[in-house]
């Protein structure tokens, strides 16, 4: 991990460019537009992690950028692991991978998350700490669950007492708009284990979260 440290280093004191370009006026959304983006968010999120499982990097980086924008936790910390090795169109960056850990982890999340986080956490020196806080600060704020209107909560498994995170996204009045498939395939919420392996190639899967 010591050029993963280096990049720390070298990276922690340059501006941070994000993602998303500045939203533009837009005509006025309706209810069926809210749940037409729900439903491409959900499927963007259940094909960049399938992608992601089976180590398509290139695949899945615009679909777990596009699901991570929307608040999705998994998609989330992938984007961070990916970051950290520079897998597919992410490029090696300790900023954004920093960004990414940090708005998976933060709120209620998965256990693996916060592990996660808090083992890259660890590797940053102290006196560069502050910098990667305010960035860190600056995805929560644009990506965080109060951000998206993103609702989680740890469920079990259909017909197993095994609980994993379920987080489904709110229409600008608070009301949940589910995820169909989710609801129908209860039983194989989190059926791919990622245990982010900091120092692997990807290898972990993902499942719809």
């Amino acid at each position: 991990m010591r050029l993963f440290r280096a990049l720390v280093i070298a990276f922690a004191v340059l501006p941070l460019p994000f993602y998303a370009a500045a939203d533009e006026a837009a005509e006025p959304v309706t209810m069926g537009d809210f749940r037409e983006r729900a439903d491409d968010l959900y499927q963007a999120r259940r094909d960049g992690l399938s992608l992601f499982a089976d180590n398509k990097f290139d695949e899945a980086y615009p679909l777990l950028l596009e699901a991570a924008r929307g608040g999705f936790k998994q998609p989330q910390a992938r984007l961070g692991f990916m970051h950290i090795n520079g897998l597919g169109g992410a490029k090696k960056d300790s900023r954004y991978a920093l960004g990414w850990l940090g708005v998976a982890a933060d709120g209620r999340t998965e256990p693996s998350i916060k592990k996660m986080f808090n083992d890259v956490w660890k590797r940053i020196p102290e006196e560069h700490q502050g910098s990667y806080q305010k960035v860190i600060d600056q995805f929560v704020d644009r990506y965080g669950m109060d951000a998206t209107g993103m609702k989680c909560r740890r469920v079990n498994r259909q017909g197993s007492k095994i609980r994993v995170l379920n987080c489904t996204l709110t229409d600008p009045d608070g009301a949940l708009l589910t995820d169909q498939w989710d609801e129908a395939n209860r039983s194989q919420l989190g059926a791919y284990s990622f245990d982010g392996n900091l120092g692997g190639n990807g290898q972990g899967g993902g499942g719809p979260r």
